[in-house]
């Protein structure tokens, strides 16, 4: 989910679409990682620091959506958390409110 919070608001700030079925400006996962490759100098901190760190992230994306032999542990997420937080500028920590939502949820 920290990944997505990230690819969705770097897609947002390029103008790119991310909407399955839209071919026009549509981008992909690893066309987003050529793009924010030209933002190191960009006036806007999150893809700056997207362009940064994305890398890692979109690894720890990669590694819990397809490698299934390796299991993803809660070092994985606080990581995958704390790169989003880094890109994003803010906390994604959860209260306990948000939790129980999240687990009302099905």
């Amino acid at each position: 989910m920290a990944y997505y919070a990230v690819y969705h608001t770097c897609a947002r700030l390029l103008q790119k679409e991310v909407e399955e079925g839209k071919l026009q400006g549509r981008i992909s996962h690893r066309g987003l990682i050529k793009e924010l490759s030209d933002c190191k100098k960009a006036t806007n901190p999150i893809l700056r620091n997207a362009s940064e760190r994305y890398d890692g992230l979109f690894a720890l994306r990669v590694k819990a959506d397809y490698n299934l032999n390796i299991c993803i542990n809660a070092g994985h997420a606080d990581d995958a958390l704390e790169k989003a937080e880094a890109i994003l500028g803010i906390s994604l920590e959860q209260t306990s409110s948000a939790l129980e939502k999240l687990h009302r949820v099905k």
